[in-house]
């Protein structure tokens, strides 16, 4: 049984989120570009936010999560 735990874990690898502040520099509404970056595959999505607000990170993290599938473990920084 736990060979199977393992092999669910590996199926659904780690990811990580940062948000960089482009706060200097925004275009239009967007101060904050939010990284997303899969472990296992490397692929990495970036999306632009216009606030760093919960809401607003949960609802990208969210709809990232539906139409990838969310990671076993989320690491970000805070």
């Amino acid at each position: 049984m736990p060979q199977e735990e393992g092999q669910k874990a590996s199926k659904k690898p780690g990811a990580q989120v940062d948000l960089i502040n482009f706060q200097t520099m925004p275009d239009g509404d967007f101060k904050y570009i939010m990284t997303y970056l899969n472990h296992f595959t490397k692929f990495c999505i970036l999306s632009p936010l216009k606030s760093k607000r919960a809401e607003e990170v949960a609802s990208k993290l969210l709809e990232i999560f539906l139409t990838f599938g969310a990671p076993s473990i989320l690491q970000s920084d805070n």
